[in-house]
């Protein structure tokens, strides 16, 4: 009787040398995915697929041969698996429609983060990896074809582009339909490409970035320096679609000139980084609807960056005179921001009484410049 082994054990089978294979056969065992087991009708006929491959590294002879067949139903259960044949042993793995609609592509997942993507009839690529991405970006670790000679035609670049094509052009489908619900709130068909700013943040729906039901009418045109401010953004294209998956959002200011940066400050030095997290990665989001803190005197919550440019411009604001302040909202790729989001202006008016008001966050951005060495101690 022919063991069950996991499409992991038979890429590293493939791989190793031929004493250490006969090993790692006997020690695999076949543990289903159920997860990805559940995630298909048995409504596509995979029979085409099957067949003889050869694989681009590994295997006894210097490349590998496998035997694949697919079985729709296993004791009287829909599965919907492939098995393949390696050295006497078969190793599974079962089709992931939902990976599939978001790729385009014919799409089967193994256990240990192993997946199979057909590049086209009779020619797959396999990417090893717990955390992929999907979007060009991962490891290519084989590659499987009926015809060897195609092998050479799917390279680590080839097969990368058409996986991020065929993810892109998924993505762009369903952020259709996410957009077009969205306009549906009037917050969001008013604001759209929009920076808006509150007194407080309980009027944003936060924690409900695909019901931007906000009170827009409680957003803010004036501001007195030194009370509450929050900001939000309404985008009408996502960081993912503009950055890539693993991009990230920066907040900047700009008031009589001078700017400042979220992501700047927080790469310049482990001072700031401290001060500045990472924003969490939004790439899917269209609405930014959790309030930003840009000052929260009641939690003693600030953005370092917005009190870093109200620090450089403390000679400017003098009681009684008012300034424009900017805020802009882009997908940040190592450093750079790739394209604007979102911008909005505020008035800032300034009281007798409002750099004393901030004389804690303002003392707390001194403290951080001494750190990163812009001020002496």
């Amino acid at each position: 009787m022919k063991k069950q082994v996991t499409i992991a054990g038979l890429a590293m089978l493939m791989a190793a040398p031929v004493a250490v294979q006969a090993q790692l056969g006997s020690l695999l065992g076949g543990k289903k995915d159920k997860a990805a087991s559940e995630q298909t009708d048995g409504s596509v006929d995979n029979t085409t697929i099957e067949g003889k491959y050869i694989t681009k590294v590994g295997g006894p002879f210097g490349k590998g041969k496998v035997d694949v067949k697919h079985v729709r139903e296993e004791d009287g259960v829909t599965c919907n698996k492939l098995l393949f044949e390696f050295q006497g042993n078969n190793y599974e793995m079962f089709e992931d429609k939902s990976l599939g609609k978001k790729l385009g592509m014919l799409t089967y997942k193994g256990t240990y983060g192993t997946y199979l993507i057909q590049m086209e009839p009779g020619v797959f690529a396999v990417i090893e990896s717990y955390t992929p991405k999907f979007d060009g970006t991962d490891k290519i670790s084989n590659v499987c074809a009926k015809d060897g000679s195609k092998i050479k035609d799917w390279d680590d670049e080839t097969i990368g582009a058409k996986i991020a094509a065929g993810s892109k052009k998924a993505s762009a489908a369903a952020n259709s339909k996410t957009k077009e619900k969205l306009m549906g709130y009037p917050t969001y068909a008013h604001n759209v490409g929009k920076t808006v700013f509150a007194s407080s943040y309980g009027i944003f729906n936060h924690g409900e970035t695909d019901k931007p039901t906000d009170d827009e009418s409680k957003f803010i045109k004036t501001y007195k320096l030194g009370e509450a401010l929050f900001t939000a953004a309404y985008f009408d294209k996502t960081i993912g679609e503009v950055c890539g998956q693993d991009c990230l959002m920066d907040i900047e200011y700009e008031m009589e000139g001078v700017k400042t940066s979220r992501e700047k400050l927080r790469r310049s030095s482990a001072s700031w980084a401290y001060n500045i997290k990472k924003k969490d990665n939004k790439s899917n989001v269209y609405c930014i609807n959790y309030g930003h803190q840009l000052w929260s005197p009641e939690e003693n919550v600030m953005d370092y960056a917005f009190f870093k440019l109200i620090y450089d411009l403390q000679d400017k604001l003098k009681p009684g005179s008012q300034h424009k302040m900017t805020v802009r909202f882009f997908a940040n790729r190592d450093g750079n921001n790739v394209e604007k989001l979102s911008e909005g202006t505020i008035t800032i008016s300034v009281e007798q009484n409002s750099l004393s008001k901030l004389s804690v966050p303002l003392g707390y951005i001194k403290q951080t410049m001494k750190g990163s060495g812009e001020l002496e101690e």
